[in-house]
């Protein structure tokens, strides 16, 4: 591959999908991963126009960190195309995924990478090893909290540990369902009264209102709560200052101690269960790796599992990588740490993050890692097919070998 072309990168989170090219630092684009549809045209809208249409219905492309509405994801990656005014068929293609990915998931993205983009050449990378690649390091446990996922993926030496992988639904849309029972339960709110007022008098579909709900549950999350240094149940007294949060009406709510509160569950889901009918179950479609507790629990898990010699639980617990949108909490790196202390004694324990609600390593993390690994250009990154080796596959050896041998590749 010629390392002068750049590399188109896509990275379809949950909530946003992020995508530039390669020679950028930072992605060029962050939209969000929902569409919107006209009833009535079936026109499909990507992008922050969907803002524009409240008479759409909203639709999601992920569900459990994977791509589930294959008619639709494409129109996302046409999007992205032609946002950045090129042509697919020109230009090498980069995506990520989540380690969980199943085969059939990855075969249809190379079918629609391949046979419906018609890219030159594609590649399909983990998110994990992305992130401790941007970061430079070959050995971290890299802990992702995002909007639907909360993950745990320990990496030795740029290898998955695949026995220590562990995932959870309790990420940063449980928290938001926690925000919006306390804004109905506490305060007595409507659901309606958090639509931003801009559409206070128009026509919006159910999905479209539940969507921009959700837009200002996610703000109330970044803005008011944060985690104690140490589980609730562990003090007996803790005090916080006075937060206020202005809600789409004008109206504005003191926040005390709630804001620790809201962000427990994180933690210690079991103990914070959520009333009918925010209540949220873990689905058997996330396999066994999917676990139930809170995140310290998922970490502990994912270590055991392992079962490992001291000299590799110490290599990753003195790499620990976070990272994640959902990871920006307030309190949350000094949080995880004092417990990793508590439980863990006899170990050194280190962490890398960025502070700051603004932290491209971590709000950007896969995305920025995947584009360095693309940047490579001739060093080793398109081999022989029947080598086994390089990062990329080109369509001439998806032709030529087919769709399960390219999906061997990328396992």
């Amino acid at each position: 591959m010629d390392s002068t072309i750049a590399s188109v990168v896509i990275d379809n989170g949950a909530a946003t999908t992020k995508a530039g090219v390669s020679s950028d630092e930072i992605p060029s684009l962050v939209f969000p991963t929902s569409y919107s549809q006209n009833a009535n045209t079936q026109e499909v809208v990507v992008g922050d126009e969907i803002h524009a249409h409240p008479a759409n219905d909203v639709y999601t492309l992920m569900k459990h960190g994977m791509i589930y509405n294959w008619d639709n994801i494409i129109y996302n990656w046409e999007h992205v195309y032609a946002s950045l005014q090129l042509v697919p068929q020109e230009s090498p293609l980069v995506m990520t995924e989540n380690v969980w990915n199943t085969a059939a998931n990855k075969a249809k993205t190379c079918e629609l990478a391949f046979e419906n983009l018609q890219v030159p050449i594609f590649s399909l990378v983990k998110s994990p090893l992305c992130v401790t690649y941007g970061m430079g390091k070959a050995t971290g446990l890299v802990i992702d909290i995002g909007s639907s996922v909360a993950s745990v993926t320990p990496i030795l030496d740029g290898a998955i540990l695949a026995k220590g992988l562990k995932h959870s639904r309790f990420a940063g849309d449980f928290l938001d369902l926690h925000v919006m029972n306390y804004l109905t339960t506490t305060h007595g709110l409507k659901l309606d009264s958090l639509l931003p007022a801009r559409f206070a008098n128009v026509a919006v579909s159910q999905s479209f209102k539940t969507y921009q709900i959700g837009s200002v549950l996610d703000d109330f999350k970044s803005s008011i709560t944060a985690l104690s240094n140490f589980p609730l149940s562990l003090l007996q007294q803790y005090q916080t200052g006075l937060k206020h949060y202005q809600l789409p009406d004008g109206k504005v709510l003191p926040c005390g101690p709630e804001q620790l509160h809201l962000a427990e569950p994180l933690f210690q889901p079991i103990s914070y269960a959520l009333p009918p009918p925010y209540t949220i179950a873990p689905s058997a479609a996330g396999g066994p790796q999917q676990q139930t507790g809170g995140l310290m629990e998922l970490v502990l898990a994912s270590l055991k599992s392992l079962e490992a010699n001291g000299d590799v639980y110490g290599q990753l617990l003195s790499n620990i990588i976070i990272t994640g949108g959902g990871s920006l909490l307030q309190g949350l790196e000094t949080r995880l740490l004092n417990d990793l202390n508590r439980f863990l004694p006899n170990f050194n324990i280190s962490y890398y993050s960025s502070s700051g609600i603004n932290s491209v390593e971590r709000k950007f993390g896969s995305w920025v890692g995947a584009s360095c690994l693309s940047s490579i250009g001739d060093d080793g990154l398109v081999s022989g097919f029947d080598s086994g080796e390089g990062l990329f596959v080109s369509k001439q050896d998806y032709e030529e070998f087919g769709v399960d041998s390219v999906v061997q590749r990328f396992s």
